[in-house]
């Protein structure tokens, strides 16, 4: 992982030097949050598959005690996890017919919003309903302190059309954009330390649906919230039977 966090690193260094111009520093700005947001799925991946690798350990390595630890720790996470949906599902009962699905997937748990709650049609500030939504994530990661959060713009595959005095320049720029306004009106509305979000802009290429529909479109538009339990203690104990 070294390897790849120095790779990210180089690339980043060697596109922001290529930059000519405020528009190519757009591009290779959006570039290069690709290439972050990557290395966060690639970082999950490796995650995974290393708890996959965890060994049955012998008496002989005194291994029962940190055995059963481990056992604990992935039950906890997993109640944790089962507690964590129950509290966001109740919290968005209100949304249920506004474009709000709670889902888990790999050990986190999607608050997946339509842009249709929260911005209108080519904007990046979010509307009234769109705060009130954020407002109620707020309060949940107050209360649940041990997990971090990404948050994720989506947009369509229509392309982006830009007036000369726009910000926003292109997909890239309006899923930015997106993401980070739902993140700066979290944190203006909560105690949530900072350091545990992350903001990223998917554009068009994470599509839930890639069919080239009105209805497929519509469902590619929107703004991931992911939940990710914090796992320090349980990788502790990970490491010290792998290495």
């Amino acid at each position: 992982m070294k390897f790849v966090k120095y790779t990210l690193f180089v690339v980043g260094i060697m596109l922001l030097q290529s930059c000519a111009s405020t528009k190519r520093y757009r591009k290779v700005s959006a570039e290069l949050i690709g290439y972050q947001v990557g290395y966060a799925d690639l970082k999950f991946k490796y995650d995974s598959i290393k708890l996959s690798q965890v060994q049955p350990i012998t008496p002989s390595q005194n291994g029962n005690q940190q055995l059963e630890q481990l056992q604990n720790l992935l039950a906890k996470r997993e109640a944790a996890l089962f507690e964590i949906n129950q509290i966001v599902e109740n919290a968005f009962i209100q949304y249920e017919n506004q474009g709000i699905k709670v889902t888990r997937n790999n050990g986190q748990i999607y608050i997946s919003m339509d842009n249709k709650l929260l911005f209108e049609s080519g904007k990046a500030e979010l509307s009234s309903n769109g705060i009130r939504a954020i407002k109620e994530v707020a309060r949940l990661l107050e209360q649940q302190t041990n997990i971090n959060v990404m948050i994720e713009g989506h947009t369509d595959n229509k392309g982006y059309i830009a007036n000369p005095e726009d910000q926003i320049r292109d997909n890239w720029d309006l899923s930015c954009h997106r993401a980070t306004a739902v993140t700066r009106t979290l944190l203006q509305n909560s105690e949530v330390n900072p350091k545990r979000i992350t903001a990223a802009g998917r554009a068009q290429y994470v599509p839930i649906n890639d069919q080239n529909t009105d209805q497929a479109r519509a469902l590619n538009r929107r703004t991931d919230i992911i939940l990710i339990p914090q796992l320090d203690e349980l990788w502790k104990i990970v490491d010290e039977n792998i290495n």
